[in-house]
């Protein structure tokens, strides 16, 4: 609930900021600002996808959980996304979830009650290895029935 409560207040707290704030710096430089983090929220957007992809990669391939990369990525993800959403208090949010110790905790409280946690490494017991035998039959394979084509 206070995610809704927060999301439909945005716009009303964005538009404030523009009244207030734009009023003392003028309407030039709110917009060259609100210009100048959108196209700065892009790039940092396109950037971490590529980044959240690849780091998704690395721990898939050492065979750690890639949690902590995801939720890490997802955060960057969502700042970057802050940027690109025109006004000054989302902006000022963007940059805050870009200090890693920001977003850090804002990733615990959001967390919090849930049962992943964000380290690096899988705990004792993540990964279950069955090890198994085959022997290859040489047998005939029986052919399959001719199915009709759909009409």
């Amino acid at each position: 609930m206070p995610i809704r409560l927060a999301l439909m207040l945005l716009p009303l707290l964005e538009i404030a900021g523009f009244v207030w704030i734009g009023g003392y710096v003028g309407v030039g430089a709110t917009i060259a600002f609100v210009m100048l983090s959108t196209i700065a929220g892009f790039s940092l957007l396109r950037a971490e996808g590529i980044r959240l992809v690849l780091g998704i990669r690395a721990a898939a391939n050492a065979g750690s959980a890639a949690l902590a990369p995801l939720m890490d990525g997802a955060g960057r993800i969502v700042s970057a996304l802050l940027l690109v959403v025109p006004g000054f208090f989302s902006t000022a949010l963007g940059l805050a979830l870009l200090i890693p110790p920001v977003r850090l905790a804002v990733l615990r409280w959001l967390g919090k009650g849930t049962n992943w946690t964000l380290s690096h490494t899988a705990g004792p017991g993540a990964a279950t290895v069955i090890e198994t035998e085959f022997h290859a039959v040489d047998e005939p394979a029986t052919p399959l029935p001719r199915q009709q084509p759909p009409v």
